[in-house]
């Protein structure tokens, strides 16, 4: 029984430790880029990610629009990350939300009551 050694690829070099430099033909199919697209496109069907105001647009069959215009932009995210950021999106509004709605009640209700320095500019009459 003879024990085969796999082939040398031309980024093999034993003098070098560490790390090396990939073989350009890995034929993984990533770029390694995450391309924008434009609102008013027709796109694959997905999740785009709107870069103005951080929504997630779905995109249910292929040669559908985006909505916007040109200068709105989006980035197709995969059905992984989709699945992954929106539990946690979900669960910092859960932690913040009660904090947010406390400090609007509090800053709310410093202008209204009798004794703030702002109601007595509204009700001392002028000089």
């Amino acid at each position: 029984m003879s024990s085969r050694v796999p082939e040398r690829g031309p980024d093999f070099s034993p003098l070098v430790s560490g790390i090396v430099p990939i073989s350009k033909g890995t034929g993984l199919g990533h770029t390694g880029t995450m391309e924008t697209t434009s609102g008013g496109s027709a796109v694959k069907s997905g999740y785009y990610l709107s870069r103005a105001n951080w929504e997630i647009v779905p995109v249910q069959h292929d040669g559908e629009r985006l909505p916007g215009g040109v200068a709105d932009h989006y980035l197709r995210v995969p059905l992984a990350v989709v699945f992954t950021v929106m539990p946690v999106l979900g669960g910092l509004m859960v932690v913040f939300l009660p904090f947010i709605g406390l400090a609007l009640v509090r800053s709310r209700s410093r202008s209204r009551w009798p004794g703030s320095s702002t109601a007595r500019r509204r009700t001392s009459p002028p000089p």
